[in-house]
């Protein structure tokens, strides 16, 4: 499996829907698939959040999951009989560890709310696209833009 991380998320135009954008942590391919506007929604504000920030139903989930001393390991993105992308969130409790079935962006979301990465299958990957390498100039300008701040343009 490889291990992935979000890029972004975007709407198409076109179809009027959102987008979710993963890359591989080498950057050498990327991963776009649709998600329906209000599971993207929720993703967004996930990738918005503030350290105070809360989400009812993923508290609910993650109380939950505590009251049952079990913690995700790992998402698992998976191609699905070739009819499109779909998740796995995988949790550990105790010794056991199960694999429970997911809409791929509130896997992400769980993803990020606990810190755990993100896989691809090779049968998801194969609906990637292959992505130029990076110049060292190109590396360099990615690193700023991704660290740089507000505060760093203030006289």
């Amino acid at each position: 499996m490889t291990m992935m991380r979000i890029r972004e998320l975007t709407t198409c135009d076109q179809h009027s829907r959102a987008l979710v954008v993963l890359e591989d942590v080498a950057s050498s391919c990327r991963l776009t698939f649709y998600a329906d506007a209000e599971d993207a929604r929720r993703l967004a504000r996930e990738l918005a959040r503030g350290p105070r920030a809360c989400h009812p139903v993923f508290d609910f989930i993650m109380a939950l999951l505590r009251s049952w001393h079990a913690a995700p390991v790992c998402v698992v993105l998976e191609d699905v009989d070739g009819d499109g992308i779909g998740a796995l969130v995988c949790v550990r409790q105790g010794e056991i560890e199960s694999s429970i079935s997911c809409y791929p962006p509130d896997a992400l979301t769980i993803a990020l709310r606990t810190g755990v990465p993100i896989y691809a299958t090779p049968g998801v990957l194969s609906h990637a696209e292959a992505m130029t390498p990076m110049s060292a100039e190109d590396r360099g300008t990615a690193h700023w833009l991704e660290h740089v701040r507000p505060q760093d343009f203030e006289a």
